[in-house]
């Protein structure tokens, strides 16, 4: 159980689809309902304390278990994109690693 999630997460469904020229392009939809997570910025002694490895990311998620965010997952926190860098799954919840990418979704 995550304790304190008040912050929204919305997963990025991504879909590849061809555009009028017949190029494959991919397309980034926001999904309309939220997951509740408590979010916080990592600091760079918790990155190897709790990742065990030099990641790239700025915040960390508490998510529930059921949420199944997955390694490459896109997400959107305050109207910025994020990717799913590392996850580490812990008894009753798991915590991810968020990197910042550069994404426009509809």
């Amino acid at each position: 159980m995550v304790f304190f999630a008040d912050d929204e997460l919305y997963k990025v469904i991504q879909e590849k689809i061809k555009n009028e020229f017949g190029q494959v392009v991919t397309t980034y939809t926001k999904e309309q309902l939220p997951y509740m997570v408590n979010i916080q910025p990592i600091e760079e002694k918790a990155i190897k304390y709790t990742f065990g490895e030099d990641i790239s990311s700025t915040l960390q998620a508490y998510v529930e278990k059921e949420m199944n965010f997955c390694i490459g997952d896109v997400v959107v926190f305050e109207n910025l994109a994020y990717e799913v860098e590392k996850k580490v799954s812990w008894k009753s919840y798991d915590i991810i690693a968020l990197k910042r990418v550069d994404i426009k979704w509809q």
